[in-house]
């Protein structure tokens, strides 16, 4: 089992958690659920680690792994299996935040080793990219059972930026205003 430290991203309806654990045996972090207290690792030697970010109440675990010759890769468990998720040439890295009970993946992808991210979604496992509305990056956080994702866009330099909530339907983005009626400095996380 894991020794060492372990952090929980996420719980599902059956109380199922999932996120990362130590592994002594690959000396390397593992995507882990618990059951009641008791911690499996998802996958194993597979990868230089993994990490589970999100579950579904079907028990499918979203999240990434890495490796040296792929680099971060977005992944889902289910049933004992890891599925590395389509990317397109040129992304440096990969990740998934969410799935819903119909295995919608959504999450993040980067073609400059994650200084700037475009938020998709894998449909299928087939990726797509969500509409961005003129803006230099977005993040997509989580999606529920109907599909909608929830996430934000950024506009300007990564250091910078402002942030303005968005709910996609598909891939299309609504901006999500603040109370103040701005549609500036908000960020939706589920």
């Amino acid at each position: 089992g894991p020794v060492g430290s372990a952090t929980a991203y996420a719980v599902n309806s059956s109380g199922v958690v999932t996120g990362s654990a130590f592994d002594p045996v690959g000396y390397a972090e593992r995507a882990t659920t618990w059951t009641a207290t008791q911690p499996t690792f998802l996958e194993r030697r597979n990868s230089a680690g993994s990490r589970g970010l999100a579950i579904n109440d079907r028990g499918q675990v979203a999240g990434y792994a890495w490796d040296s010759s792929t680099g971060q890769t977005a992944a889902v468990w289910s049933t004992g299996t890891q599925t590395l998720l389509a990317q397109e040439q040129g992304t440096t890295s990969q990740f998934a935040t969410g799935i819903n009970n119909a295995s919608l993946v959504v999450g993040n992808r980067s073609f400059d080793y994650g200084q700037t991210t475009q938020a998709v979604t894998w449909l299928n496992y087939d990726i797509i990219p969500l509409q961005m509305l003129g803006a230099n990056a977005s993040y997509a956080s989580a999606v529920n059972g109907a599909g909608q994702i929830a996430g934000y866009l950024m506009y300007g330099d990564p250091y910078s930026a402002r942030n303005q909530a968005v709910v996609w339907q598909g891939d299309l983005a609504t901006p999500l205003l603040s109370k103040a009626g701005s549609n500036c400095c908000s960020r939706a996380h589920g």
